[in-house]
């Protein structure tokens, strides 16, 4: 039935012919991603330039397309291939924008390190201030309180020097005493002319004063 009914003979004749067709401007437009750094074509001899060196980047055969004045003829599959090469090729552009975007959201490894070091740094300084200030507080602390227990302990030395002294006096004075009282009267001694002097000066009544009255 199919080769009654001319199916073969029009599969031959549409594998002979170039059956898939395409303006310049529209192929220029669509697979011009295909070819790396090209830009979009404004005249037609652009157009059919930039057709031509997307064809010749991708290796395809000259007896698969055919430039005519204003389209592109290709014979059966030439569109699915340039489809499925333009598809990968979107497919790494947008895995590749994903990356970029998403990298420049995220705050980078080095900048989060950096960052790190830095609060480690400040922290660190703090923590090293305050131990210092500590130190010097009870350093202080421990000199004030070693002064006052000093102090106390010398108060307490000197006043129990003090009392052993004026005991020890005490006791020689009484020792003294008591020996000068076993001894006999012993003739008086003169007095000295120190105390002579004195003992006549207090027994010299004061002259007294008198007033003169007038009427």
């Amino acid at each position: 039935q199919l080769r009654c009914s001319g199916v073969y003979s029009a599969v031959k004749i549409s594998q002979a012919g170039y059956p898939s067709r395409v303006t310049l401007r529209n192929f220029a437009a669509r697979y011009r991603f295909l070819l790396v750094g090209s830009k979009s074509a404004g005249s037609t001899e652009e157009e059919r330039a930039l057709c031509q060196r997307v064809l010749g980047s991708l290796d395809v055969s000259t007896a698969l397309f055919q430039l005519g004045r204003s389209k592109v003829f290709f014979k059966g599959g030439v569109i699915a291939r340039l489809e499925e090469l333009l598809a990968n090729v979107l497919v790494d552009s947008t895995v590749l924008l994903q990356g970029c975007v998403r990298r420049r959201r995220t705050t980078p490894i080095s900048h989060t390190r950096c960052s790190a070091k830095m609060l480690q740094a400040h922290m660190r300084g703090a923590l090293a201030r305050t131990d210092h200030v500590k130190a010097v507080i009870a350093e202080r602390a421990a000199v004030r309180m070693q002064r006052c227990v000093r102090g106390a302990l010398k108060a307490r030395q000197l006043a129990m020097n003090r009392t052993a002294a004026a005991n020890l006096q005490a006791a020689i004075r009484g020792q003294h005493e008591r020996a000068r009282a076993c001894e006999p009267d012993a003739p008086a001694q003169p007095p000295s002319p120190v105390a002579a002097a004195e003992a006549e000066h207090s027994a010299t009544p004061a002259p007294m004063m008198t007033s003169n009255n007038t009427n």
